[in-house]
């Protein structure tokens, strides 16, 4: 599993690349994204990979994830199970990767080389900015998410307090260290 995104109703997993024990190499594999609810699982969608898609979110009808792949961000209509916007990011190699939505149908999505991140505009199927950022070529960008304008202090006068374990629930089996 390489993505979590929310949904609706639950969370939206993204399996990257499922391996078959019995997969002849060669083969095109699968990747799919799954929705977990209470009441169980969905497969929401399945395409074939030669690697691992990466994220996904969920926007109105649509499954909106990075094809690593064919490096693009796609949005995927659930109601008619089809492609409704697939925008190609640059890179040699891109391989789409990192993924958020920071307006409607803008979404900011990560490439290995140069290592950036880029503003897609999904409904006018472009990209709008790039943004080059400092790295290594074999580094990637791998997940994007918002952070607040401003962070309160920490509440407790200790600064190693956040680091601290966490008191486990009653169904919870601790691993020991």
């Amino acid at each position: 599993m390489n993505g979590l995104g929310r949904s609706d109703d639950g969370l939206l997993l993204s399996f990257g690349r499922i391996v078959s024990p019995i997969h002849d190499p060669g083969e095109r594999l699968t990747s799919a994204v799954v929705r977990l609810t209470p009441a169980g699982w969905t497969i929401l969608h399945r395409s074939g990979v030669n690697v691992p898609n990466h994220n996904v979110a969920e926007d109105g009808t649509r499954l909106v994830y990075n094809d690593s792949t064919r490096s693009c961000l796609v949005a995927w209509n659930r109601e008619t199970a089809s492609e409704v916007a697939a925008v190609t990011i640059p890179g040699d190699p891109a391989f789409a990767c990192g993924l958020a939505r920071v307006a409607p149908d803008l979404w900011l999505v990560g490439s290995q080389w140069p290592l950036a991140l880029h503003l897609v505009d999904l409904a006018r199927g472009l990209i709008v900015a790039s943004y080059e950022l400092d790295g290594v070529r074999d580094e990637t960008v791998f997940a994007i998410c918002p952070v607040p304008d401003e962070f309160a202090d920490p509440q407790d006068a200790d600064p190693a307090s956040f680091w601290r374990r966490a008191q486990l629930g009653p169904r919870v089996t601790p691993i020991p260290v």
